[in-house]
């Protein structure tokens, strides 16, 4: 990458300046210097200009109930600093995993369940992003993609280690996929990182009785990775968890949002979500 070949050029200059005033050996502690400083604060400057990107983003995205078009407006802001990755290391990666996101989010927003855009960036982001690979591995499980699902949240543990929600929903993931022992390690794998958490510990019960998980334990959060299921809740529990965004909804969405609550006639905290065939 551009930084770390500024830097080592750097490092030559230094080395050269070194070895020809006190000698070859005496070269060597400026171009380990030029070389060490150099690249901190090369990189340090892609990122805080990432970091900028980033902000920006969040900004627009935080008018996005006023305007339709925050997250387009958004998600062309990060692409337009994708040349950033040149620069540093992880940068193309990390940006790819925020465009994922948004994508998800834009496709949930309009209840579009095609999620290709989403995958399509997801794909390319770091494997240690636990977020952008936890929303591929829903994709691909919704996908009946099974294998894959599992295969991504396996390989985005250490990112997601102290997430509870993360070894949530790859329990949910293993258990909905017909492997209930894979389910059981996962929660005990969870629990040793994330210690007497009241939501983990519903699911490892719910799991060893081969029972329904309990979604609400992580609600709102849940929503995020399965917006589906918010439609298996009462809707006077719909509208209470949309909170603030429920004016901004159409009157379609609320249609669509009363037609899968209401006949459900469920009680109170009895989220029974039904696992798809296999």
């Amino acid at each position: 990458m551009y930084n770390l070949l500024i830097a080592l050029a750097i490092a030559a200059a230094s080395y050269a300046v070194g070895a020809i005033v006190a000698g070859a050996v005496a070269g060597i502690i400026p171009a380990v210097l030029g070389l060490t400083v150099a690249y901190f604060l090369l990189a340090r400057r892609t990122m805080k200009q990432v970091e900028t990107v980033a902000q920006s983003a969040m900004a627009l995205l935080q008018g996005a109930q006023q305007d339709p078009s925050a997250i387009d407006k958004a998600m062309a802001l990060i692409e337009a600093a994708l040349p950033l990755g040149k620069y540093q290391f992880l940068v193309t990666s990390q940006l790819y995993g925020q465009l994922g996101q948004l994508a998800f989010m834009k496709a949930n927003m309009k209840q579009d369940k095609n999620r290709a855009a989403a995958k399509e960036h997801l794909t390319k982001s770091w494997s240690r992003d636990w977020l952008s690979q936890t929303i591929l591995a829903v994709i691909l499980f919704e996908e009946k993609q099974h294998t894959e699902a599992l295969e991504r949240m396996d390989g985005a543990r250490s990112g997601g280690a102290s997430q509870a929600i993360f070894w949530a929903v790859y329990a949910y993931i293993a258990k909905a996929s017909g492997k209930s022992d894979v389910a059981l390690k996962v929660l005990s794998d969870g629990l040793e990182k994330n210690k007497e958490n009241s939501g983990l510990i519903a699911f490892r019960d719910a799991a060893a009785n081969n029972t329904t998980l309990p979604i609400e334990a992580f609600s709102p959060q849940w929503f995020q990775f399965f917006p589906m299921h918010i439609q298996k809740l009462p809707y006077a529990e719909q509208m209470k968890l949309m909170g603030a965004n429920a004016p901004a909804m159409s009157r379609a969405q609320r249609r669509a949002m009363k037609r899968g609550a209401e006949p459900q006639q469920q009680k109170k905290g009895k989220y029974n979500v039904p696992h798809p065939r296999r």
